[in-house]
């Protein structure tokens, strides 16, 4: 896909399946044959982890055991605020656990190769992480444009963001939009009981069918998303 064109074709994605194969189609043709995107879990939405063209082992068990949690790499990519070589970034990595450390040395293992790592940021506060590797040939690193590579990354978590909260919101209650209302303006279960005239029962009924619908855990993961999506 010509450069002129990839950022318009992402804003144009109605879907995140058709918008990670966009970008993997881009960077295959930049001569990138593994594509990595990561957004870590937050109160917006849960973690997630979609690659083409990495090594199947390594994912496999990247997957299977939830390595994520010791995985250093991306968040010392949010942390440098830029496009780094993966190498390089490994090589600025201290003070790690131990699990961190067992991480780093079957990632050397992984058949992985050196590719760029590039941190994005997106519009709800969640970061996301893009691996690429795998190169085509030996000097791409040094010919390829970094600054376009990391353009087109940006604008892919930014639109990915944008998709999961276009979703159809959740189906919510009369009722139900009253206790968020209450909820976001810091009132407890027993004060929205007294304000509404009903029972602290059916308030904390109402609010675990609330966390239910919205996908979340607590009072706050709750506002937030409630307010990302517009609910509130």
């Amino acid at each position: 896909m010509r450069d002129r064109y990839v950022l318009d074709a992402i804003n144009s994605c109605h879907t995140p399946d058709a918008l990670f194969n966009l970008l993997v189609e881009y960077y295959n043709g930049q001569g990138f044959g593994g594509v990595c995107y990561v957004a870590p879990k937050n109160m917006v939405g849960e973690y997630v982890l979609r690659e083409s063209g990495m090594p199947q082992e390594w994912m496999k068990r990247y997957r299977e055991n939830a390595l994520h949690r010791f995985d250093p790499i991306p968040g010392m990519s949010f942390r440098l605020g830029r496009p780094e070589r993966i190498d390089d970034l490994l090589s600025m990595l201290t003070n790690l656990t131990k699990d961190e450390h067992c991480f780093i040395a079957a990632f050397r293992y992984s058949g992985l190769t050196n590719g760029l790592a590039v941190p994005t940021y997106g519009p709800f506060g969640r970061p996301g992480f893009i691996g690429l590797s795998q190169c085509a040939h030996p000097k791409l690193l040094d010919e390829v444009d970094v600054a376009l590579v990391s353009a087109v990354a940006q604008q892919f978590h930014t639109r990915m963001e944008l998709l999961q909260i276009d979703e159809p919101p959740p189906g919510l209650s009369p009722r139900e939009r009253q206790v968020l209302e209450w909820l976001a303006k810091g009132k407890s279960q027993a004060d929205i009981a007294i304000i509404l005239k009903i029972a602290p029962a059916t308030v904390a009924t109402h609010v675990r069918r609330l966390y239910h619908k919205l996908g979340v855990h607590d009072r706050i993961a709750a506002v937030t998303k409630a307010m990302a999506r517009h609910l509130i």
